[in-house]
C-alpha cells in the first residue's frame, strides 16, 4: 500500500500494520463559533473517536479496518479530559461543568480506577446504589442513555467478566473506584490514554449526530482506494 493516499477530503496515511490514520481538512466545514471538540468519527453509527489538531482545522482518527466512516458534529457530545495527577475533569466540548474530584485516579493491576460518581455525572449519567441486606455488599447502578450497568464492591461476577471487567470496584476514602475503560466502553464511549502526559480522554456519545455527507463519501472513496492498492 502507498505511504500516503491523497484525496481532496480527506487523506489517509498508512501508519502501521495495525491501523490507518485518516486525516481530514475541515476548514470549509467548520464555521466561526463552532466548538470543534464536538466533531467525532463514526463507523456504522458508533463513535470511534478522533479529534481536531491544535495547529489547524485538521481532523484525524485511527481506524483498524476499511469500511464506511463518517465525520459528525454531535451537539451534546462529552469530551472529558483528566489525568492521574489532577483532581479536575474538564469537558472540552463544553456540555457539562468542570468537576472537581476529591480522590485521585489510581492504577491497579494495569487498570485505571476513578471515582465513578464524578465521571458518571460528567457524562450525564445517574448513579444509585442498593443493598439487599445489611450484611450484603453494596451494588452500584449507573444509568445512561437507557442502559444500566450494575456491579458490587470487591467482586467481579461471571456476567461482568464476560463484559470485560477484570478488576473489581473498591471503596477508597468513601468513594467507589471503578475501572474507567470498562465502565465507559459499556456505554459506548471511547477512552484514550496518553502515556507521556498520563492523561485520559473520554469521548461519549450523548445526543444526536449530524453527518457531513461530503466527508462520508470522501472517506469511503479514500479507504476503498487504499484497499485496492493493498490487494
Amino acid at each position: 500500500m502507498n505511504n500516503a493516499l491523497n484525496s481532496q477530503l480527506p487523506s489517509i496515511l498508512h501508519a502501521s500494520d495495525a491501523y490507518y490514520t485518516i486525516f481530514a481538512e475541515l476548514s470549509d466545514f467548520v464555521g466561526d463559533g463552532v466548538n470543534y471538540h464536538r466533531i467525532v468519527a463514526l463507523k456504522n453509527g458508533a463513535i470511534i473517536g478522533g479529534g481536531m489538531s491544535n495547529r489547524g482545522m485538521v481532523f484525524s482518527v485511527n481506524v483498524s479496518t476499511t469500511g464506511r466512516f463518517a465525520i459528525s458534529y454531535v451537539e451534546s457530545l462529552r469530551r472529558l479530559t483528566l489525568s492521574l495527577s489532577s483532581f479536575t475533569i474538564i469537558d472540552l466540548a463544553g456540555n457539562t461543568p468542570t468537576q472537581t474530584m476529591d480522590v485521585l485516579p489510581i492504577i491497579q493491576d494495569g487498570r485505571t480506577l476513578v471515582p465513578i460518581r464524578f465521571i458518571a455525572e460528567a457524562l450525564g449519567a445517574e448513579v444509585d446504589w442498593t443493598r439487599a441486606t445489611a450484611d450484603r455488599p453494596i451494588t452500584i447502578h449507573i444509568t445512561l442513555n437507557g442502559q444500566t450497568l450494575s456491579f458490587g464492591i470487591g467482586e467481579v461476577t461471571p456476567q461482568l467478566a464476560a463484559l470485560g471487567m477484570d478488576v473489581p470496584a473498591q471503596l477508597m476514602n468513601d468513594r467507589t473506584m471503578v475501572p474507567l475503560r470498562f465502565a465507559a466502553e459499556f456505554f459506548g464511549a471511547v477512552v484514550d490514554w496518553d502515556g507521556d502526559t498520563r492523561g485520559i480522554e473520554i469521548v461519549a456519545p450523548v445526543g444526536e449526530t449530524y453527518l457531513d455527507r461530503r466527508a462520508v463519501e470522501a472517506i469511503e472513496e479514500a479507504l476503498n482506494t487504499g484497499a485496492e492498492d493493498n490487494n
